[in-house]
């Protein structure tokens, strides 16, 4: 799971702040037992070494680190104890003062010291805790914000007119992501649909998508003719849009007439489910093109395929293929292929449900790694009752 910008910014600066970068990552227990190995190293020097030599400046460390890393009542213990071996140190090697005061003057001037000290570092600590803390919700709000925003871009999770019917659900591995789909009605009998993903995670990848969503539907009306046209007015606008290194695989089709016209631009191949009770097994549509916006001017070809009633259409992403288990094992493009022709004849719904399901019982409990979308489309076998017409905004 790749981390968003301003949460490596955050680690960033936890790093510079801590003197000990790797004490963050150890237990208390650990930290306690670091602290005070340190306390007790310096403290057999200084008995051993003789009384002229000052270690004073060195206790400020295990000071520091245990008023940081354990707490300020923990800083303050350190402090006293600290004052009890420099006291300690005088009394064994018998040191005279001047005067008797002397000693409780230098000593309690060292307590004052080493206690103010403490609660610096203590204060500096919580100030620090607060802010980051701060910055981490103001993220979370923002992305929050941010997901309901994309998820109101892609359609009703559920779409059902009276010729087709379909269904689809978008998981994203960060909360708000670069994976994409929609259904569109074009007209009398005839509707898009489209999978995309854009290269990377995270808001980088959600913003090229809206970008992307937007394209779309804007070319859509006037140019399903031509998909291939489509396609690569699509990726040119892409191109000159996003930043380098960035770009989008995608499944763009119309279904009209019976007729599916479909471009694979670099995307996992969908699958093309025969009517319920055909002899034909699933038909893979693989890639007919490169992905959009990584060549300039580029060319791609439309493919058309045999769509009667009753057959579905199932899209994925490579979410869905490169899902791993505990052990590192991906769920494999052979497998999620013969997942879908195994639904065969179930409602777009069922589809989407069961695929997700699969994916989540490979996975085993394990945060996604990346964002998974699945869409299905299906076309009413012949008399079949239909809904309204679906809105895909």
């Amino acid at each position: 799971m790749r981390r968003i910008p301003e949460t490596r910014t955050l680690q960033r600066t936890v790093s510079l702040l801590s003197p000990f970068r790797v004490l963050m990552h150890m237990s208390r227990r650990v930290r306690t037992a670091v602290v005070a190995a340190l306390f007790l190293l310096l403290a057999t020097f200084d008995l051993a070494t003789s009384p002229d030599v000052s270690f004073l400046v060195f206790y400020s460390l295990p000071v520091l680190l245990a008023a940081w890393y354990l707490g300020p009542h923990e800083g303050l213990l350190v402090s006293v104890a600290s004052i009890a071996v420099l006291v300690l140190d005088d009394i064994v090697a018998r040191k005279l003062y001047s005067h008797p005061t002397v000693p409780l003057w230098n000593h309690g001037g060292e307590l004052v010291f080493f206690v103010f000290f403490s609660w610096l570092v203590g204060t500096l600590h919580a100030a620090f805790e607060r802010e980051v803390t701060a910055r981490k919700e103001r993220l979370e709000h923002d992305l929050s914000l941010a997901s309901e925003v994309q998820a109101a871009l892609l359609p009703p999770p559920v779409l059902d007119g009276p010729l087709f019917s379909a269904a689809g659900e978008c998981r994203q591995a960060l909360g708000v992501g670069g994976d994409a789909w929609d259904v569109t009605v074009l007209g009398e009998g005839a509707v898009s649909v489209s999978i995309a993903d854009v290269s990377g995670k995270g808001m980088p990848a959600a913003l090229l998508m809206a970008g992307f969503l937007g394209f779309l539907r804007g070319l859509l009306p006037a140019s399903t003719d031509h998909l291939d046209d489509l396609v690569a007015e699509l990726s040119e606008k892409l191109r000159l849009a996003a930043p380098e290194a960035r770009f989008v695989t995608a499944f763009i089709g119309v279904v009209d007439g019976g007729i599916l016209r479909y471009v694979n631009a670099g995307h996992e191949p969908g699958v093309l489910l025969p009517p319920f009770g055909s002899p034909d097994g699933p038909r893979p549509l693989p890639s007919s093109g490169p992905p959009l916006g990584v060549l300039p001017l580029a060319r791609f070809r439309e493919e058309r395929a045999p769509f009667p009633p009753g057959s579905s259409l199932v899209l994925f992403t490579d979410g869905m293929t490169e899902c791993q288990d505990p052990a590192g094992t991906e769920l494999g493009r052979e497998r999620v292929l013969g997942l879908a022709a195994a639904l065969k004849g179930a409602p777009p719904p069922a589809v989407v449900r069961d695929l997700l399901a699969a994916a989540e019982s490979h996975a085993s409990g394990a945060p996604l790694q990346d964002d998974i979308t699945i869409v299905c489309l299906s076309r009413r076998p012949t008399g079949a009752p239909g809904g309204t017409s679906p809105d895909s905004r």
